[in-house]
């Protein structure tokens, strides 16, 4: 029964792989041609979503349906995606949250003091 689970997973995970490969594929104009903001492939398994003026890192791993912030960079708010989200999801949330920050000073300087920043 384990093995099947495990297969099932391993079945989904891969899918989830090939959707975010072709997304990618799809929107890579959009993704890298963005000015402020850009999603990038760090790997078959791994995108980052870069905003350079707010100093966001936002790395996301389809398989797992995982995003992890970098710590080291500028706290990024909370990301509104469905679930299961695809990488277009993310991009959107993320282009939204950043229209927000960059309008509003005190939550741009915010982020930069929780990363320790000044």
């Amino acid at each position: 029964m384990e093995d099947w689970a495990d297969e099932l997973t391993s079945d989904v995970k891969q899918s989830r792989l090939r959707q975010a490969s072709a997304d990618f594929e799809t929107n890579m104009p959009l993704f890298l041609g963005t000015p402020d903001i850009r999603l990038e492939m760090k790997a078959d398994t791994h995108y980052q979503i870069r905003v350079q003026k707010l100093d966001w890192i936002i790395n996301l791993y389809p398989s797992t349906q995982r995003i992890w912030v970098d710590r080291k960079h500028a706290k990024v708010p909370f990301l509104e995606a469905p679930r299961p989200w695809a990488l277009m999801d993310v991009w959107v949330a993320a282009v939204e949250q950043m229209q927000v920050t960059m309008k509003d000073p005190m939550l741009w300087d915010k982020g930069k003091q929780k990363a320790g920043k000044k």
